[in-house]
């Protein structure tokens, strides 16, 4: 629950809820989830987010050929299909249909997996002659896992999985997510909203429950990670080696933090917290993460197409200038290729 000084808060997000719930446009589609947070973000959910957080699909997608497998973006942690829209920028210049899907980041991604099962499944319905293959950046890769690997949500119209980035063993980092939501939708957001429509959708979109998820050794993760792999898909995992600390200046940095402790009475155990911590972090280390997943962390077990490339984790989506994005960009073309009828 919200405690100590954030009175203020508090009352904020409960008159937003409240407000939400009394609103006419509230809905309950998006999947439910207990206690008072699943409260809280369900009376917040209005018809927008029901408009937001779907899958979508390219106007031309039905043109090409049912053979040829429907490509779906998935986005990963704090982003949008905007985001990550440059992973397959090559696969739509060679005519692949294509389309993305969004979801409530910030939420369990159980919850997230429950909605992309029962997107997937409602085109298997409507389209039950095509093929999807899922292309995710990040967290989006945990959340394609969770709904193709329990056989209580498998769609049962996904023959490849490629990803991209992902935190299969958790991220260290995620321990310190705490207010990349307000760099989200307080910060860097410029699109006029006003103050109780930003409040509204922060909730909309989770309470912070993914970083609880995304942590090394959480439940969610263990409970993963102890399934076999889905054997009607075809898994490719692409992980990056371009993070942007030396291991020599990690050392560097652990040695002063330690000196300095010695010369700083009392702040001893809160030195040798932090050594430990930045012991850990492999995923901001050059050559060993990309700056928020760890190599280590993201392989996969049974999953032998496994490609390191010198890209960061953002960089793979944003910047066209970095090599090992390209290369991995072309990695995932091929692969759908491989599908795709000659």
């Amino acid at each position: 629950m919200i405690s100590g000084n954030r009175g203020p808060l508090r009352r904020v997000l409960l008159v937003a809820g409240l407000l939400a719930a009394l609103s006419p446009a509230a809905s309950a589609d998006l999947p439910q989830q207990p206690g008072w947070r699943g409260w809280l973000r369900q009376c917040a959910t209005c018809d927008a987010d029901h408009q937001r957080y779907c899958m979508k699909l390219d106007d031309a997608w039905a043109e090409a050929p049912t053979e040829v497998p429907v490509v779906v973006q998935v986005h990963g942690f704090n982003s949008n299909p905007a985001h990550t829209r440059a992973l397959v920028k090559l696969v739509r210049g060679q005519g692949l249909p294509c389309g993305e899907f969004a979801y409530p980041n910030d939420q369990p991604l159980r919850a997230s997996a429950e909605l992309l099962s029962a997107q997937l499944r409602l085109f298997a319905e409507q389209h039950p002659e095509r093929r999807v293959a899922l292309v995710t950046h990040s967290m989006g890769g945990l959340v394609a896992r969770e709904c193709l690997e329990d056989d209580g949500l498998w769609p049962g119209n996904v023959d490849r999985l490629i990803m991209v980035a992902p935190p299969t063993h958790g991220s260290t980092l995620a321990r310190y997510a705490v207010g990349l939501d307000l760099w989200e939708h307080w910060i860097v957001r410029n699109d006029g909203a006003d103050p109780w429509r930003r409040v509204r959708e922060s909730i909309a979109d989770g309470l912070s429950e993914a970083p609880a998820d995304l942590r090394p050794g959480s439940k969610f993760l263990r409970r993963l990670n102890a399934r076999d792999r889905r054997e009607e898909v075809r898994y490719t995992v692409l992980l990056g080696s371009a993070a942007q600390v030396s291991e020599e200046h990690r050392y560097l940095v652990r040695q002063t933090l330690l000196k300095t402790a010695e010369l700083t009475p009392g702040w001893e155990t809160d030195a040798a917290a932090v050594d430990r911590a930045l012991a850990c972090m492999d995923e901001v280390t050059d050559g060993k993460g990309d700056g928020a997943v760890a190599i280590s962390r993201g392989r996969l077990p049974g999953v032998a197409d496994t490609v390191v490339l010198p890209f960061s984790h953002l960089g793979v989506v944003h910047g066209d200038q970095e090599p090992g994005g390209l290369e991995a960009r072309q990695v995932i073309l091929d692969r759908l290729l491989q599908a795709a009828p000659r």
